[in-house]
């Protein structure tokens, strides 16, 4: 019995404290869900006259008036039609029709033209929203999106419900004026008129991440449709005629200040660790390109006392492609040429410049080589074929994108003066109009077998126990590898060494660990679709 009190005490005592984790977990859980309900509190109390929104109410139909006698009566008639047309664009949206989609399309333009043809029928000075929409130059696109928004806020009960998602905004405009997608989502993006102006805000989903989650999942194609749009508490105002319209600062400075964080995002500084003679190349390749970095350790001299820039034209800066297989050193050389010239190496990848937002990977092109200049430092930019395809002359909204984006950088390319460096495993896929626009292009080739013998002592360190039996020369030979590949096999080696508790690296660890380095890269030619029965043992 002793003993089986003390095992039921001490299950108990187990069971008390997971309780407690899934306590602080649940505590949590709420913590986070009350933070984010506070948010939306705040968008809904900040400043707008609720008052004045539900007084206003709707349920005034278009044909009970011949023209409107002041701003309330417009706005009342307004929040009645497009409250309409929320309603249908979101039915839409869950249960798409096309047929029945565009049965509508015709009402409601006419009903959005006579709604605006009776306002301007009215005594110009007694509407508020005319003065607003002039006063701003709002297109007509523009109108729609603030009256939607304004009318989520007026019919609104609850903090939840006085946003309007971007999927919804851009299909209303499709069903009103058959706007195409991508001009709608021009005016939804962060340097649009709309937001600059601080006409409409981002709303709460934007900034959780687990609704953001969700709505991922739900399709949407992209970033702008998932987000949730607002109606400012000031642009609010201002169209009630309730108060004045406050931008609270000027929209260069909001602007600048949004640039210089997408351009802090766009880049990762990476250490120039590496010293040129680390990285095992053959000689002429070396030598090619440290006869280019004496132009930038020379600048002065090369371009004004021997008047090289009226050879080379307007371009000072530097710029060159790195092809060839992965794990043959192009990343290392890049670091390598940082630090040779004492300058910080930045590294911008594809995932980063592709944006879904429209016209935001423009912009992304624009503000790298913006960094070029501002960082004075080594711009790496990887994968660099993904950036760079060769134009083609397809008639899709994605094709006109990435030829937009590959004229801008051969443009940005001949202008700039700093040092940018490409690198690609597939240089055959880039556009030729890159080639006049490189002063060096280097394809680094797969190491023979003296330069695999270095490549295999560089990454054996003297402090790293190894065996007797360990033979450099005949790994070199055996496996032919690049530099990647050969550092993935010393490290897994290491590690198996302290898995099995030896005190040294032994020959079999780096045979071992080379084997399935070839393994990896036949698993990934393997198609499962042709597993065959005896294959089962191949999964765990």
């Amino acid at each position: 019995m002793e003993y089986y009190g003390g095992a039921a005490k001490e299950k108990c005592s187990t069971l008390c404290q997971i309780g407690g984790k899934k306590d602080e977990e649940r505590q949590s859980n709420t913590e986070e869900a009350n933070d984010r309900m506070s948010r939306r509190d705040e968008l809904y109390r900040h400043g707008v006259n609720k008052l004045k929104l539900y007084q206003l109410g709707y349920y005034l139909e278009l044909e009970e008036v011949e023209a409107f006698e002041d701003n309330d009566q417009y706005l009342k008639a307004a929040i009645t039609l497009f409250n309409e047309i929320i309603g249908d664009t979101n039915y839409f949206l869950y249960n798409p029709s096309p047929d029945i989609f565009e049965d509508k399309k015709e009402r409601y333009l006419k009903k959005v033209k006579e709604l605006e043809e009776k306002r301007k029928k009215g005594e110009k000075d007694r509407f508020h929203s005319s003065k607003f929409f002039e006063e701003h130059e709002l297109s007509e696109e523009e109108r729609i999106i603030v009256l939607l928004l304004l009318t989520k806020r007026g019919v609104g009960i609850s903090p939840r419900s006085i946003c309007l998602e971007g999927e919804t905004l851009i299909h209303a405009l499709k069903l009103i004026l058959d706007t195409a997608p991508e001009e709608s989502r021009k005016l939804l993006t962060d340097d649009s008129k709309l937001m600059e102006d601080n006409i409409i805000e981002l709303g709460g989903y934007k900034s959780d991440p687990i609704s953001r989650a969700k709505r991922k999942d739900r399709g949407r194609s992209s970033e702008v449709e998932r987000s949730e749009f607002l109606l400012s508490a000031g642009a609010a105002n201002a169209i009630l005629g309730a108060g004045e319209f406050d931008m609270e600062e000027e929209p260069s400075e909001r602007g600048s200040r949004r640039d210089k964080k997408m351009k802090e995002n766009l880049m990762e500084k990476i250490d120039p660790d590496v010293s040129f003679s680390e990285v095992i190349l053959p000689k002429e390749l070396k030598d090619s390109i440290l006869s280019l970095l004496a132009q930038e350790s020379s600048k002065d001299k090369f371009l004004e006392e021997w008047n090289m820039k009226s050879v080379i034209g307007k371009r000072e800066g530097i710029n060159l492609l790195f092809s060839g297989p992965p794990g043959t050193g192009k990343t290392m050389m890049a670091k390598a040429i940082g630090n040779r010239l004492e300058k910080e190496v930045y590294k911008v990848s594809m995932g980063d410049m592709v944006n879904v937002w429209y016209g935001e990977s423009e912009k992304n092109v624009t503000r790298m080589f913006e960094l070029v200049e501002e960082k004075d430092g080594v711009v790496l930019l990887d994968e660099a074929e993904g950036l760079l395809k060769h134009r083609i002359g397809g008639r899709s909204s994605t094709d006109a994108t990435e030829n937009r984006m590959v004229n801008l950088i051969l443009q940005k390319l001949e202008d700039h003066s700093g040092i940018i460096i490409m690198t690609s495993n597939l240089a055959k896929s880039i556009d030729p109009g890159l080639e006049r626009r490189m002063d060096l292009k280097v394809r680094f080739p797969m190491p023979e077998m003296e330069a695999r013998k270095k490549i295999w002592e560089y990454h054996l360190p003297d402090e790293l126990p190894l065996a007797e039996d360990v033979d450099i020369d005949r790994l070199a030979k055996k496996y032919d590898f690049p530099g990647g590949k050969i550092r993935n096999a010393v490290v897994n080696a290491a590690r198996s060494s302290l898995m099995n508790d030896e005190e040294r690296v032994t020959q079999e660890d780096l045979d071992t660990a080379c084997k399935r380095e070839i393994d990896g890269e036949k698993a990934m030619d393997y198609y499962v679709g042709e597993k065959k029965k005896d294959d089962s043992r191949r999964y765990a």
